[in-house]
């Protein structure tokens, strides 16, 4: 048997709301992972580590589209201490999460195909944006040697950076209360996070450190 990774997203919402994610989130979930749920905190457990990567997309996906407030973390078993650890999970080289497919998307844009130099644009745009305003960070997680962690007084604290960083293109690592980005290297993170504390709200820990579970 591989590592035992534990998924827990704590939910603040309407009841009803937290039901549908839960049927939504059991639908999709791969063949051995096992989900249960306590009032308001959902717990999926799986064997895998690029699994529990993807458990982490699919959730994210769903939670997005909902009006509930979350906290989302992961924790991989220790024999040794038998106990849970906090830890980011790695995506494997050169593989990316599943996206959910859309739910609603318009016609035109279906039928309408965007020129290559638009396109072209857009990804000089972003790369553009991306450094101007997050020096330091990737855009890959397998590429990551240090990540800047941050911690919130509260669920709904980081949100707007959570957003900007996410429009930048930037992966985010989960982390209790907070998120871990991802940067180049130790110099790389010292950097970003000098720049992310101007950026946060008071009572905010920002902190560079090694990429958590990164193999040698």
């Amino acid at each position: 048997m591989g590592e035992e990774w534990r998924l827990t997203v704590e939910l603040d919402g309407e009841p009803e709301q937290m039901v549908s994610l839960v049927a939504e989130l059991s639908e999709r979930l791969p063949e051995g992972a096992r989900l249960t749920r306590d009032a308001a905190t959902i717990r999926v457990y799986s064997f895998d580590e690029a699994e529990a990567a993807r458990i982490e997309s699919v959730a994210l996906g769903l939670l997005q589209r909902t009006g509930l407030g979350y906290e989302l973390w992961h924790d991989r078993w220790d024999d040794d201490e038998t106990d849970w650890e906090e830890i980011a999970p790695d995506l494997p080289p050169g593989e990316e999460p599943p996206e959910l497919p859309e739910l609603e998307r318009a016609e035109a844009d279906a039928d309408e195909e965007p020129a290559a130099s638009d396109v072209a644009a857009v990804a000089e745009d972003a790369t553009e944006e991306m450094a101007g305003g997050f020096p330091g960070a990737v855009t890959s997680i397998p590429e990551a040697g240090a990540l800047v962690l941050l911690r919130f007084a509260d669920r709904d604290a980081g949100s707007e950076l959570r957003a900007r960083l996410a429009e930048a293109g930037i992966p985010l690592v989960s982390r209790r209360r907070g998120f871990g980005v991802p940067a180049a290297d130790e110099a790389a993170a010292a950097e970003l996070a000098e720049i992310l504390r101007a950026q946060v709200p008071p009572g905010t820990s920002v902190e560079a450190a090694a990429v958590p579970g990164r193999r040698a």
